[in-house]
């Protein structure tokens, strides 16, 4: 995988995880995309995360008092192994040039 597509994967769980920490629920897809401030790209690194078992989309009503329903986002078991995971390998620093030993 990519070093940005593990970025965008990490933000985009990471999200989800802190609005869930903070609210006491999972945040629909529109709070999460408004969160990140990515509409398109966003939605397609969420649809994948789903497709890969790490995110749980469900719809259930937005909030009490309204008929309105909302798609939810939750993280998974794999989900949270995956970000534990990522987490390791954006910690490992890139190589930003290369020093060559050069015997004369």
């Amino acid at each position: 995988m990519q070093r940005n597509k593990i970025t965008s994967t990490t933000r985009l769980l990471n999200a989800i995880r802190q609005f869930n920490s903070q609210t006491g629920r999972d945040p629909y897809t529109r709070e999460l995309l408004r969160l990140l401030r990515s509409w398109g790209y966003g939605e397609s690194v969420l649809r994948s995360l789903e497709e890969a078992g790490l995110v749980e989309r469900y719809r259930d009503r937005c909030s009490a008092g309204t008929r309105r329903r909302c798609v939810f986002n939750k993280l998974t078991e794999k989900g949270l192994d995956y970000l534990a995971h990522a987490e390791l390998v954006m910690a490992i620093p890139t190589p930003k040039t290369r020093e060559i030993a050069v015997d004369f």
